[in-house]
């Protein structure tokens, strides 16, 4: 009967984080009509991978935040996110998308030329690596996740 109850309620837990993801999902455009963000089935999915794995605990990474249209997803999924961008004016229209969100950190940096040792004070549970989309670039997202965040359990590549 206990873990039915348990089971329960992280059922419950699921499905409102869900319904939580697909109220952003459907303030976002989709990439038929807008061709630089994610599609709707991305974000969908990302939900539902992660609601089902307690995300009310973890912490995401987000690398490139465009116009926020997916930070607003990743902050009605997870406890924390920390968005960076290259452009202070990306994380200012990020951070008007998602005025009333308070579990957002939003951070103006050069990935690329920034030494990331001063983010290794936070806990990061996922990375999403959706900055610059070359190879190298990608690729070098990744090791420095890797590296300054030895406990990260997910990376998401777009």
């Amino acid at each position: 009967a206990r873990g039915g109850a348990s089971g329960g309620n992280a059922t419950e837990r699921r499905l409102a984080c869900i319904q939580r993801a697909e109220v952003e999902i459907a303030r976002a455009p989709d990439k038929d009509t807008w061709r630089v963000t994610t599609t709707h089935a991305f974000k969908r999915d990302v939900a539902h991978f992660f609601c089902a794995r307690e995300p009310e605990k973890q912490v995401v990474l987000e690398l490139g935040i465009f116009k926020g249209h997916s930070t607003a997803v990743l902050a009605s999924i997870f406890a924390k996110v920390i968005s960076v961008d290259v452009s202070p004016e990306y994380t200012h229209d990020a951070a008007r998308h998602s005025p009333n969100r308070k579990n957002i950190v939003f951070m103006a940096l050069d990935t690329y030329l920034t030494d990331w040792s001063f983010l290794s004070a936070n806990r990061v549970d996922v990375a999403v690596i959706d900055a610059d989309h070359k190879y190298e670039k990608v690729r070098a997202d990744a090791v420095n996740v890797l590296h300054t965040f030895p406990d990260v359990q997910w990376l998401v590549f777009d």
